[in-house]
């Protein structure tokens, strides 16, 4: 299994600016901002522009951890990016830490690619790092003594792994797992249409389960018009640990636990 390991503190541009640039194919490097509340929840479906997914609210969250499979990317007109990630932070609050993979279609071609990022830092993506749709990938977020974080970004197919060591403020108010229309140039852009986004095994603080994890919020991603939704989450699986999210207005079916 090859193994990269990072130590940077949160302010370090030079080691930002030597990690970071657009991936092949992208038109820019993608950030991936904190929850954009849209209008009223409805049928039990907060909604977003930037996010889908779930995310828990109401205890202290020190570690998240989360799998998924790469999604892949459907051929549309006009350049396309869409986002898969794990992060603590950013539902009500504007610190968040994160990691996760993008899937884009831009100038005819798909790419694929892993990151971490620490808001209010943009996106570095990992280097080196292989990243094809349906990797199995699975991103775990942890807090050491003080302010002091881990990230392991793990790809169980190709047998790589990432960790980034890193010191980090955060108010550990939230945890989530996010399928995302990620932000170019400060702004959103259209989501890439994808397969399904399943998440899976996804706990915090050690080994409590989505669905024990707090207040629960499942988020729906909507578009400026009315009626225009663009992604979808599905109610938890069976264990309560899983989740899918689908292109569109209609929930898919979750993940078989």
């Amino acid at each position: 299994m090859r193994r990269i390991t990072l130590t940077v503190a949160v302010g370090s541009l030079a080691v930002s600016a030597a990690l970071a640039g657009a991936p092949k194919g992208a038109a820019a490097p993608l950030s991936h901002s904190v929850f954009r509340h849209v209008g009223a929840a409805n049928a039990g479906l907060e909604h977003s522009s930037n996010w889908s997914g779930i995310a828990v609210t109401g205890q202290v969250y020190t570690q998240v951890a989360g799998s998924w499979k790469v999604p892949t990317v459907i051929a549309t007109p006009g350049n396309r990016y869409a986002s898969d990630w794990v992060g603590i932070g950013g539902y009500g609050s504007g610190d968040l830490i994160q990691a996760g993979t993008s899937e884009q279609y831009t100038g005819g071609h798909a790419s694929y690619n892993a990151w971490t990022e620490i808001l209010p830092q943009s996106e570095v993506v990992i280097p080196g790092f292989t990243v094809h749709p349906g990797d199995a990938m699975t991103v775990d977020i942890t807090k050491g003594s003080g302010n002091a974080w881990k990230i392991v970004v793990t790809n169980a197919t190709e047998s790589e792994v990432f960790t980034k060591n890193l010191t980090y403020n955060s108010g550990e108010s939230s945890a989530e797992w996010i399928h995302e229309a990620p932000e170019v140039g400060g702004s959103i852009v259209d989501i890439a249409s994808t397969s399904n986004a399943d998440f899976d095994h996804g706990t915090v603080n050690g080994s409590t389960v989505i669905g024990s994890a707090g207040t629960q919020h499942r988020i729906q991603l909507v578009g400026a018009a009315p009626g225009d939704t663009k992604a979808t989450p599905s109610k938890l699986d069976t264990d309560k640990d899983g989740f899918a999210v689908a292109d569109g207005s209609k929930a898919p079916k979750p993940p078989a636990s």
